[in-house]
């Protein structure tokens, strides 16, 4: 170390003059304790109690009174109000901080005192209609998963229990509807028990086709089959109406036989293959009204007449107190209904033209003077369908006029080509 040179004097300049190390071993020299610090510089003792740790202050106790819940009361942890809330439609609960306050709220008083109170949050339900797990949800992070990783999901969020009971029965297949139904029945006509809740809607179900063949193509023909069961009476299968004969339109008028065939104080559940049809009279229609059926470029929707009369029928029912149901099924799925109703669709197809009403009589009488086999027509429309002959390899009648009827052979082998072309809905 360099030393500054000695003035011949004993003491060196105050400014210069360097202090001694408290660790100095010289004879006669004291160490330098920490008392000698100026007391702002001290570091504060180590506390023996907290092991040179921060004591922390422990928080105040919570108590959590449930006033609506799965049961009402009052717990001591948000983990045992969460499992009380969590699900339940409606649920109100408060933290306090004394547990006469928990009390008094959990009874449906007004507590006067002391404690803070965190305030609920509104639940909300996710309706999953379609994916790998389905079901009526209060936690988004339950479901997720599920829905990220299914094609083509059907989910959304509500406010309320109703709404996302509704979306699930107007989108979920008839067990989905009825798993939804049996985990919130008891809380979907309010707060009640099991016991009383609505009793479940007896729907008559039914089954609807639309089949044509050249599906598109300029000579294509179209069928209509409705399929109540075997035997049924009310069965359907007939020739596409008019001379736009497309799948579509044949699909629509299967709907709509449906609702013609029941009485409206009967409530329905139609399945169909086509969710155009479904979309059409459940969803599209409210954007087609509020631009009076119009499309986003001016054109006329296509099917406007079919899916009105439908709408007609729906609200009739409604208005009458029962209900209308559309439940999508997969096509050719081995689903024993929707294969019946194909088969009547397609034997529909092969029919010819509808007659005019008045044609069946006239060609009853020239069939009674040429010895042709009796013909009649069904009992609610008048139309000439499958009921006439056993099966369409049988020859049939082609009606081009009311004098000069024709015979008609065609094969069960013609081409039945031709899905559905989808179109969007035209907004």
């Amino acid at each position: 170390m360099c030393r500054p040179k000695s003035n011949g004097s004993n003491s060196a300049p105050a400014s210069l003059r360097l202090s001694q190390s408290p660790f100095s071993k010289r004879p006669g020299h004291q160490p330098f304790q920490l008392e000698d610090m100026p007391a702002q510089k001290r570091a504060a003792p180590a506390s023996s109690e907290t092991n040179g740790k921060r004591s922390k202050t422990d928080k105040p106790q919570k108590y959590y009174g449930v006033h609506k819940g799965h049961q009402r009361g009052v717990y001591r942890t948000w983990a045992e109000c969460q499992k009380q809330t969590s699900g339940f439609p409606g649920a109100t609960y408060k933290s306090f901080t004394t547990y006469k306050d928990a009390e008094i709220f959990a009874a449906g008083g007004n507590p006067s005192g002391g404690g803070k109170s965190s305030k609920p949050k509104a639940t909300r339900y996710y309706a999953v209609a379609s994916a790998k797990r389905t079901g009526i949800f209060t936690n988004w992070d339950d479901i997720s998963d599920a829905i990220i990783g299914t094609k083509g999901p059907k989910y959304k969020k509500f406010e309320t229990l109703h709404e996302a009971f509704a979306y699930m029965k107007q989108w979920g297949e008839p067990n989905v509807v009825a798993k939804a139904r049996a985990q919130w029945g008891k809380y979907l006509g309010g707060e009640t028990s099991s016991s009383d809740a609505d009793p479940p809607v007896d729907f008559l179900e039914i089954y609807t086709d639309g089949s044509s063949l050249g599906n598109g193509k300029a000579n294509s023909r179209a069928g209509v089959g409705v399929w109540f069961g075997p035997g049924d009476e009310r069965n359907v299968s007939e020739r596409l109406e008019g001379e736009v004969q497309t799948n579509q339109r044949a699909e629509l008028t299967a709907i709509l036989r449906a609702l013609e065939k029941t009485p409206e104080t009967r409530s329905v559940r139609i399945y169909t293959d086509s969710t155009y049809s479904r979309d059409c009279v459940t969803t599209w229609y409210k954007t087609w009204e509020s631009k009076n059926w119009k499309t986003s470029i001016g054109g006329e929707v296509k099917n406007k007449d079919l899916v009105q009369a439908i709408r007609k029928k729906i609200v009739s029912r409604a208005e009458a107190g029962s209900e209308v149901e559309f439940v999508w099924v997969k096509g050719h799925s081995n689903n024993a209904g929707n294969a019946a109703a194909d088969r009547l669709a397609v034997a529909g197809a092969h029919m010819s033209l509808p007659a005019p009403k008045h044609s069946a009589e006239s060609l009853a009488a020239v069939g009674a003077r040429k010895g042709w086999p009796p013909v009649k027509e069904t009992r609610e429309t008048g139309r000439v369908n499958q009921s006439l002959f056993p099966t369409h390899n049988e020859p049939y009648l082609d009606i081009k006029s009311e004098s000069e009827p024709e015979f008609k052979v065609e094969s069960e082998s013609e081409d039945e080509s031709g899905d559905e072309i989808p179109w969007g809905h035209n907004e």
